[in-house]
């Protein structure tokens, strides 16, 4: 999305967003994040039909360097068993609470410490 339509990305995001069930612990991702879907936020977009295609196809190309780029994102969330967003993983980590700066802070400041020993 962001190579092909970067000022469409928001609405794209927004609208797959809009597209989870209400009670998102009783699907996962893989349940309801599917081509339909997808298809449905880049065809409400506000973009010309040769970028939508564009990006479709993408999407579709497991061999595309988008494809790999979520199927990475994918795998990562799934390592690291995370289910909210937004999640900090620090040295490999997850922090229970990454809305807290000073916490945050100081798990980098140490990660980078112990890095540098």
């Amino acid at each position: 999305m962001y190579k092909i339509a970067p000022d469409a990305y928001w609405d794209y995001h927004r609208a797959l967003f809009e597209a989870q069930p209400d009670d998102h612990n009783a699907e996962t991702d893989d349940e309801w994040l599917d081509l339909k879907v997808v298809k449905k936020a880049i065809d409400g977009l506000d973009i010309n039909q040769s970028k939508k295609d564009q990006i479709m196809k993408l999407v579709k190309d497991r061999n595309s360097e988008s494809y790999k780029q979520m199927k990475n994102d994918s795998d990562l969330t799934n390592k690291y068993d995370i289910d909210i967003t937004p999640t900090v993983i620090v040295d490999g980590k997850v922090l229970a609470d990454p809305m807290d700066y000073d916490k945050v802070s100081k798990a980098i400041d140490q990660a980078i410490e112990k890095k540098n020993k």
